[in-house]
């Protein structure tokens, strides 16, 4: 269970919020002091930025340098990785694994049990269904959903609007246009093009 401690006693001001530092197990953290919600079995790295009106379940470790935006939600025992980086809204779900340097955009939601790996790109209004797998380098534009138990592989891009249906696999370095419906369960070319037609 995290011990918190404050160790300065004045507020803090930083990108016109107000701030008080407290100590964590592995060095400081900076949580905004309004509206927090940080459940006392969630553990921080060194370095880390809570944003007002985060919450924060049982379980969940931020790793080192990461930062929580206004308003996002990190559930039960989700892990984020060093440096992930969660836009305002987002939520994170339960169980959830958020690699290094990933970033989830505001209003992202990443459903329970899934995985991004690192320097991954979760889009605006994205979805990533529960199970689902997300692999290194990965861009996800804006409104796209990944179905449950899918895989995206290594730095493949999904285009804006596009769906990934339930158990599709998209292969490595694949690109999938904006608008794309892919249901099949693999992919066997590195690109897609279709103008908006399903994939089957």
């Amino acid at each position: 269970m995290t011990s918190w401690k404050i160790i300065s006693d004045q507020w803090k001001r930083w990108r016109m919020g107000i701030y008080i530092i407290y100590s964590s197990p592995e060095g400081e953290c900076l949580v905004m002091e309004r509206r927090v919600r940080i459940d006392p079995d969630a553990n921080f790295g060194a370095r880390v930025f809570i944003g007002d009106c985060v919450s924060i379940g049982a379980g969940v470790i931020i790793k080192r340098g990461g930062f929580i935006d206004e308003g996002a939600e990190i559930l039960l025992d989700a892990v984020l990785g060093e440096r992930a980086f969660i836009c305002s809204g987002a939520v994170i779900g339960p169980g959830t694994q958020i690699g290094l340097n990933a970033f989830i955009l505001k209003n992202a939601i990443v459903g329970p049990g899934a995985t991004v790996g690192p320097d991954a790109r979760i889009g605006q209004d994205s979805e990533i269904g529960p199970g689902a797998t997300v692999e290194r380098g990965v861009q996800i534009e804006q409104g796209v959903s990944i179905g449950r138990d899918s895989t995206i592989g290594v730095g493949a891009k999904i285009g804006r609007g596009a769906i990934v249906k339930d158990y599709a696999n998209v292969r490595d370095g694949a690109v999938i246009d904006p608008g794309e419906i892919v249901s099949r369960p693999f992919m066997p070319w590195p690109e897609i093009r279709s103008d908006r037609k399903s994939v089957v």
